[in-house]
């Protein structure tokens, strides 16, 4: 009963894993070089490549969603934050931490933490 759905996923895999390296015979001297004579694959292209972390880097994606951090203005370097706790309700792991003073619009924050080991970056706060 489960026998040929697992056959069918192991042989996607073994497709998968051929093509990936014929296709990389293609760009073999670029893999490794970075003034190498052919371009960078993009991320929908097949194959595998090296990326030489230190000395080359992919560009992040517009849409990237990384850990949450508390905007500032730039100029003055006090934060953006009005402090209304919206972000800490809507938190379904309950990482961010929002202590505030004063009422109504004169709210200040005090203190604002994100324990960035629970976050699932679900991006709900934003």
């Amino acid at each position: 009963m489960y026998v040929p759905g697992v056959v069918k996923g192991l042989w996607v895999t073994i497709v998968h894993f051929i093509e990936s390296y014929l296709n990389d015979l293609d760009h073999f001297p670029r893999r490794y070089h970075s003034d190498g004579w052919f371009p960078r694959m993009g991320p929908r292209d097949r194959g595998i490549f090296t990326v030489q972390y230190p000395e080359e880097r992919l560009e992040m994606y517009p849409r990237f969603r990384g850990s949450l951090v508390q905007m500032r203005d730039p100029e003055t370097g006090e934060p953006l934050c009005t402090g209304c706790g919206a972000c800490a309700r809507i938190c379904p792991q309950g990482t961010i931490h929002l202590v505030t003073s004063g009422k109504g619009s004169q709210r200040v924050v005090e203190t604002f933490e994100v324990d960035n080991r629970d976050c699932m970056v679900c991006g709900l706060c934003v």
